[in-house]
């Protein structure tokens, strides 16, 4: 997409689309819930890559007024369905691990409760109704609201906008490392300390996968620094590969080794942490329901990890690519090298 305003409403047309096919769906079938079917037709990817450009807009802060509404509905959608695919990916793996009948009418329990909440959201932000009859239909409000206030942001010409962006990345990667480094993030913390650093990380992906186009991996740089990491398999992974946008004339170059690092490290963290997340969480339900710590970390087998296995490992990963490699500094002067006057 050429500007940023195009940009926002291509992904609301994703969302829209989703929404209006769960709907349909449902009317031709009233078995199927349109949550489920939202959920399984990719509206959390696309409400991640318009919440990533509602953050970009508010760090540049010419269109935070409007972006801040923007930047709210699109997070509170997306952290509802995130919760719902957390219940529905344990309920999904208890099949393997069949721990106990209460367990897996507990994870049940709470997707029902999820798919409760998301349905509220849904009608609050006017995506959806539900009839006298208690029967779900489309809202085309839902659409129309946010493309009318997406058509009042600010648009910039593409050279403008590359060295605002530009500085967002930059400001964003060096404020990583500098909390890292100074020791505002609390690494013995797995969902304050060692999630939150990954969820900050993360982020600098999206951004570069939001703007569509308007990212691209450097491929013609002379810089070799970080050349390991690009690799055959790091190049193939469906989540490495950036949109592509011939229309666009002024683009970031993200360092590739950087790229790839940065990558690798959001989904090793990624691995270790969640297996941590759902082994307390299920120990905590197992502990309500007099059901073994034993037994439940035999059923997880080798999807059980301990908090101080987590800590150990996140902390070795951490160290590795951010202190010794120097990831983040490398990315930064990659960026800063492409500001201009």
């Amino acid at each position: 997409m050429k500007n940023n305003k195009k940009r926002f409403l291509f992904y609301l047309e994703q969302l829209n689309s989703v929404i209006l096919k769960s709907i349909e769906i449902y009317n031709s079938s009233p078995i199927n819930n349109p949550v489920e079917i939202i959920y399984k037709n990719n509206a959390r990817t696309f409400l991640f890559q318009l919440q990533g450009l509602a953050r970009i807009e508010n760090k540049i802060g010419i269109n935070k007024k409007i972006c801040n509404g923007l930047l709210l509905e699109f997070k509170s959608i997306e952290d509802a369905l995130g919760k719902y695919d957390y219940w529905y990916d344990l309920l999904e793996k208890n099949k393997n691990w069949n721990i106990s009948i209460e367990i897996e009418e507990y994870f049940k329990q709470q997707l029902f409760i999820q798919v409760g909440l998301i349905e509220q959201l849904l009608i609050k932000y006017k995506w959806i109704n539900k009839n006298k009859e208690n029967v779900y239909e489309y809202n085309v409000n839902g659409y129309l609201n946010k493309k009318k206030k997406i058509n009042k942001i600010k648009i910039f010409n593409q050279k403008k906008e590359l060295n605002l962006l530009l500085n967002v990345f930059i400001k964003e990667i060096d404020s990583i490392h500098n909390k890292l480094i100074n020791n505002k993030f609390n690494l013995n913390d797995l969902e304050n300390g060692i999630h939150e650093f990954r969820r900050k990380l993360r982020w600098v992906g999206i951004y570069s996968s939001a703007l569509n186009g308007k990212v691209v991996i450097d491929n013609n740089t002379k810089d070799r620094v970080l050349k390991k990491y690009i690799t055959s398999e790091n190049k193939k992974n469906k989540f490495n590969i950036l949109p592509v946008n011939k229309g666009i004339d002024y683009k970031l170059n993200f360092l590739p080794g950087g790229y790839y690092a940065m990558s690798e490290l959001i989904a090793k963290i990624g691995v270790i942490k969640d297996k941590a997340l759902i082994s307390e969480e299920i120990i905590k339900i197992g502990n309500w329901m007099n059901i073994p710590k034993g037994k439940i970390k035999k059923r997880l087998s080798t999807e059980y990890k301990s908090l101080t296995e987590v800590r150990s490992e996140a902390k070795y990963l951490i160290d590795t690519y951010i202190i010794k490699e120097n990831i983040l500094m490398h990315i930064a002067n990659h960026f800063k090298n492409q500001l201009s006057e």
